[in-house]
């Protein structure tokens, strides 16, 4: 009993030894809290889409029909055809196995569906609609797929041995059946399916603007697609401010009043933007949208977001790389604007292999101007201690891209780049300027959020896409008149 008194009077002890606060271990970087746009820049296909719109934006530049409707239903009549089989074999591919039977399977899944659809009789099909053929056919490609897999699976073989046994019996079986079925070595008849004409006039016909009308609601098919791309426009944009800034505790009912106010301020910019014409109209209400933009925004960020609760100081000392990408970044804009201008536009002198003065002078203006906003924006990114200095650089940046969409619109002799990348520029540089204002009135996000990162701003990022996908591809399908 002593021995176990004397034991806890050694432990309860006190000690006049100090002892050394415990040190605070920094966090690690890996694990801190990233906005939207940093979580997509470092997704893996990230730079397989930035390569993409770099092609689409060059072949855009250079050419008058590519990214016109026209030019763009070319394409995607080609890309659709190879890239859904693309996408497979791709996919097999890096799964480190092969597939030689997928072109035969194309072959043999079009006679099927012909077979199938085709009116019966001596040398006919079964005369099913294709609502009814197209599945089955799907369900036969599917079946010759798991074959494929399961012989594979079972016999270890070569995926290269295993299809190329099924590439030649596909290929067997498509001259034997089309000449049992209609005694020749093609087949056809498609078009005596009973469905037909509904299928074609969704995935076959010819798409002519003009006479796509809607007149008999809501003003016009115009209306609906501008609304639709607006809406998804406006969700997409408040998806990402759920998943950036911080929430409030308690809701401001102020902010929601400006908002609408704002809201209702840019909608009757866009109504009388696209009502009137003539460029003092057009300057005055495409200001009126900027301002409305701007104030819903903000309206917004009051209702939902914690206000900022210290600006910081101007600059952030000891930091020599935000005055150096700055000064660089600024020199790059200015030097790309003097090769934009002092150059000839028209010579068409060569320089060396398959290089004009007029395409030096492209180059030079892109790659420089290109290099310093990226330099000013980097610029921003090492002043985030700094809110106001971070927002004083992004403003500076938007300004500076308003004066290249100015210079562009007055050196171009393309209605392209005088008109449509003219305004591109310009909603760049106010999507710039909105970002400076938000992130200088309100409390970034220093951590994850499930409710605001999937319920709230996931929900209203897809609600967006889905939107702007309807107004781009189901209105043009729709609402279609003959010639």
């Amino acid at each position: 009993m002593r021995s176990l008194e004397r034991r806890e009077t050694l432990v309860t002890a006190p000690t006049d030894t100090p002892t050394a606060p415990e040190e605070t271990p920094e966090p690690d970087e890996r694990l801190s809290y990233r906005g939207p746009i940093q979580r997509l820049l470092t997704r893996p296909e990230i730079g397989a889409l930035i390569g993409t719109v770099g092609i689409w934006v060059f072949f855009w530049a250079v050419s008058d029909v590519f990214g016109t409707v026209a030019g763009t239903n070319n394409v995607l009549d080609v890309a659709s055809v190879l890239g859904i089989m693309a996408i497979a074999v791709a996919m097999l591919m890096v799964g480190g196995e092969f597939d030689l039977s997928s072109g035969a399977m194309i072959g043999a899944s079009g006679m099927l569906v012909v077979l199938l659809a085709k009116e019966a009789g001596e040398f006919g099909g079964a005369g099913l609609p294709l609502f009814i053929g197209i599945p089955i056919t799907f369900a036969f490609a599917m079946g010759i797929g798991w074959g494929n897999g399961t012989l594979v699976e079972k016999t270890a073989l070569p995926s290269f041995i295993v299809t190329l046994g099924t590439f030649f019996i596909l290929k067997g079986a498509k001259l034997g059946f089309a000449k049992l079925f209609t005694d020749k070595v093609i087949v056809e008849g498609l078009d005596a399916a009973p469905d037909f004409e509904f299928w074609d006039n969704i995935f076959g016909a010819e798409w002519t603007r003009n006479n796509q009308v809607w007149d008999s609601f809501l003003g016009g098919r115009d209306v609906v697609y501008a609304v639709l791309l607006l809406l998804g426009g406006a969700a997409i944009v408040l998806g990402l401010l759920e998943q950036t800034f911080k929430r409030r505790r308690a809701l401001e009912s102020s902010g929601l009043v400006l908002a609408l106010i704002g809201a209702a301020v840019a909608a009757s910019g866009v109504i009388a933007l696209t009502a009137t014409d003539g460029t003092g109209a057009n300057w005055l209400w495409s200001i009126v949208l900027a301002i409305g933009t701007i104030a819903s925004l903000i309206g917004v960020g009051r209702w939902r977001y914690e206000p900022s609760a210290n600006s910081g100081a101007p600059t952030k000392s000891g930091n020599p790389k935000i005055i150096r990408n700055l000064a660089l970044g600024v020199g790059a804009m200015i030097l790309g604007v003097v090769s934009g201008t002092a150059i000839d536009s028209e010579s068409q002198t060569e320089l060396g292999f398959l290089l004009t003065v007029q395409g030096l002078r492209a180059v030079l203006f892109v790659t420089l101007a290109v290099t310093g906003l990226v330099l000013i924006v980097l610029a921003a990114r090492h002043a985030k201690e700094s809110p106001t200095a971070q927002a004083g650089i992004t403003t500076l940046a938007a300004v500076l891209l308003a004066a290249l969409a100015f210079i562009v619109q007055s050196e171009a002799s393309s209605r392209k780049f005088r008109a449509e990348f003219f305004a591109w520029l310009l909603v760049a540089g106010l999507a710039l300027l909105i970002a400076a204002i938000l992130r200088l009135l309100f409390a970034e996000r220093r951590h994850a959020d499930a409710e605001a990162d999937l319920h709230a701003g996931g929900a209203l990022i897809a609600v967006g896409v889905f939107r702007s996908g309807l107004g781009l591809g189901l209105v043009e399908q729709v609402f279609k008149v003959d010639a």
